[in-house]
C-alpha cells in the first residue's frame, strides 16, 4: 500500500510540473508574439516596396509571353466554371435573397446579382485553384525563378529536425498535457474564427471581401510557400517567420487579395502573385531575413 502511495504521489507531481510547463509554454508563446507584435509589425507593414510587389508580378505576367501559355489555358478553365456555376446557383441565390429584392427593391436586385458574380466567381476560382492550380504554380514559380535569378536550380536539402532534449520521464506526461490543453484551445480558436467569420460573411457583398483581406496573411504565406521550400525551410521555420515577421505577410497580402478578388482575371492575378511572391522572396533572402 506505502509503495501504491508513493506511485501516485510521484504520478501527481509529475502531472502537476507537466500541467505547469504546459501552461507555461502556451503563456510564454502569447507573451513572445505580443513582443514579435511590438517589435516588427509596424516596420515591417510600413514598407512600400513589399506593397508593390503583387504589381510587379501582375505586371511581369501581363507582358511577359511565356506566361501567357499556362495562365491562358486556367483563364479558359476557369471562365467556363465560372459559367456553369453561375447557371447552378442563380436560382437557389436568388430565391434566398428575395426578401433583399422586395425591401430595397431595384437597388436590391442590383445588389443580389452584384453578389451572385461575386459568389460565382469564387467558386469558380476555388474549384480550379483546388485541382489544376497547383501544378502550374510550381512551374510559373520556376518560371519566375529563371527570369529573376538567371536559374532554375533543384531545391535546397532540407535540414533535419531538432529533436527534444527534454528528459524522457517528462516529456511523456508533458506530451499528453501539451495535448489537452492544445486541443482544448485549438477547439476554441477554430470555432470562435468560423463563428466570427460567419458573421462577417453575411454581410452582403462587403461581407465577402472583408473576410478574405482578414485572411490575407495567410494567402501571402500560401504564394511564398515555393520560394520557401526551394530555399530548404522546414514548414516549422515557415510558421515561424510567419509570427515573426507578420507585417510583411500583411503588406504583401492585401495588395495580393484584392487583385484575386478582382473578377475574371483571379487566376491571371494568382500567377502575378506567385512571381510577386519569387521577387519578395529574393528580396527577403538579400536581406537575410530567410
Amino acid at each position: 500500500m506505502a509503495a501504491e502511495r508513493t506511485f501516485d504521489s510521484e504520478k501527481s507531481q509529475l502531472e502537476y510540473y507537466s500541467f505547469r510547463c504546459s501552461t507555461e509554454r502556451y503563456l510564454n508563446q502569447r507573451w513572445r508574439r505580443m513582443y514579435y507584435l511590438k517589435e516588427y509589425f509596424l516596420k515591417d507593414f510600413c514598407t512600400p516596396r513589399t506593397f508593390s510587389f503583387p504589381l510587379q508580378g501582375f505586371y511581369e505576367v501581363v507582358t511577359k509571353s511565356k506566361y501567357w501559355e499556362m495562365t491562358g489555358l486556367l483563364l479558359v478553365c476557369h471562365l467556363v466554371l465560372f459559367v456553369v456555376i453561375a447557371a447552378i446557383i442563380y436560382i437557389p441565390l436568388m430565391t434566398l435573397l428575395s426578401p433583399l429584392m422586395v425591401l430595397l427593391g431595384p437597388i436590391g436586385v442590383i445588389l443580389v446579382h452584384i453578389q451572385w458574380i461575386i459568389q460565382s466567381q469564387a467558386i469558380s476560382g476555388f474549384v480550379v485553384k483546388l485541382t489544376i492550380w497547383p501544378t502550374y504554380q510550381y512551374r510559373i514559380f520556376q518560371m519566375a525563378l529563371l527570369y529573376n535569378t538567371g536559374t532554375c536550380s533543384k531545391p535546397m536539402k532540407r535540414p533535419g529536425i531538432q529533436r527534444s532534449t527534454q528528459p524522457a520521464a517528462y516529456r511523456g506526461v508533458n506530451t499528453d498535457w501539451s495535448k489537452r490543453i492544445s486541443v482544448s484551445m485549438h477547439i476554441l480558436y477554430v470555432v470562435g474564427r468560423f463563428l466570427f467569420f460567419l458573421l462577417i460573411s453575411l454581410i452582403p457583398i462587403v461581407g465577402p471581401i472583408v473576410v478574405n483581406l482578414l485572411h490575407s496573411s495567410s494567402r501571402a504565406a500560401a504564394y511564398i510557400r515555393n520560394y520557401l521550400e526551394w530555399r530548404g525551410c522546414e514548414p516549422a521555420q515557415m510558421k515561424e517567420l510567419k509570427k515573426v515577421r507578420s507585417g510583411l505577410f500583411w503588406a504583401f497580402g492585401i495588395p495580393a487579395t484584392l487583385l484575386d478578388l478582382v473578377p475574371f482575371i483571379s487566376i491571371v492575378s494568382a500567377a502575378g502573385n506567385t512571381v510577386a511572391a519569387t521577387k519578395w522572396g529574393l528580396e527577403l533572402t538579400g536581406k537575410g531575413i530567410v
